[in-house]
């Protein structure tokens, strides 16, 4: 199950949960197998649609999402509400976008070191 737990994500940030077949992983592609379904322990703060695997956050918490023909395959995600980001090429936290995503117009892989700063 990719991406790895723990999940961090902020109220409003979305992502797309997947399965990495033995096969596929080692040519760097990954797919969705077929006949599974997607679930969140706690829909309030996460939603997650059952056939893609794209979540959303709605809500500061902390919460499970479990592939239906798998019972080992779990995820913890803590949704967060963010104050502000900032550039920081210091920092360890990556985020990603590519062409397999659908973030990305360009269709090339982009990477910005960031900082995120919680409320309150």
């Amino acid at each position: 199950m990719q991406p790895l737990s723990p999940v961090y994500l902020h109220v409003g940030g979305e992502v797309e949960f997947r399965v990495e077949s033995t096969e596929t992983s080692s040519k760097g592609a990954s797919s969705q197998a077929s006949g599974i379904r997607w679930s969140s322990t706690d829909s309030s703060s996460l939603s997650i649609d059952q056939s893609s695997g794209r979540a959303q956050g709605l809500s500061e918490g902390k919460t499970e999402v479990m592939l239906s023909n798998h019972a080992s395959a779990a995820s913890l995600v803590h949704v967060s509400k963010v104050g502000y980001a900032q550039l920081d090429q210091q920092s360890s936290l990556i985020l990603n976008t590519d062409s397999a995503s659908g973030y990305s117009s360009t269709g090339a892989e982009q990477r910005v070191r960031v900082r995120f700063f919680l409320e309150g």
